[in-house]
């Protein structure tokens, strides 16, 4: 009798284990999956068509640099000066290219203080799944020019921890 149980544990055993190896390898291939499709932006054909029709070069430059930056939610949080720094303009003509991508529904525009978010849309641009352009998330990357900050960052003096 013992001996029959402790061949049925050893084959438990054996089971367990290539259970959890089964699980960690679909967990790997899943994470390979996704690590594969991270850095990806996808236009809709209509979008496409919207684009190429658009004839201020400097408005597509925008567009596109929104795309590029923004994050997986569509959005981006920018000032009109550091985008105009990026792409070598003048603010004035940030804004006029803005202006016509908001009337042509390419991006909305919000105001969270003295900054803008812009909200690409997901009808044109998207850069998740397609089965979760529906959600209404927000997080966003922001880009701050070298002009917009602080001349001086203070240094701070932190004290040593020890860690054994």
């Amino acid at each position: 009798m013992e001996y029959t149980e402790n061949v049925f544990d050893v084959r438990l055993a054996q089971l367990n284990v290539k259970a959890n190896m089964e699980a960690q390898e679909k967990q790997d291939a899943a994470h390979q999956r996704k690590k594969k499709n991270h850095d990806f932006v996808q236009y809709s054909r209509q979008g496409l068509n919207a684009l190429t029709a658009i004839s201020n070069p400097i408005a597509l430059r925008l567009f596109l640099l929104l795309t590029k930056e923004m994050n997986t939610e569509n959005k981006i949080i920018a000032s009109q000066q550091t985008l105009a720094e990026i792409l070598g303009v003048t603010r004035q003509s940030i804004s006029v290219a803005a202006k016509e991508l908001i009337e042509k529904s390419f991006f909305t525009m919000m105001k969270s203080g003295s900054s803008t978010v812009y909200c690409l849309n997901a009808d044109v641009v998207w850069s998740t799944y397609e089965n979760k352009k529906k959600y209404a998330t927000f997080r966003a990357s922001v880009l701050v020019s070298e002009t917009e900050q602080p001349k001086k960052i203070k240094k701070s003096t932190l004290k040593k921890i020890e860690v054994n």
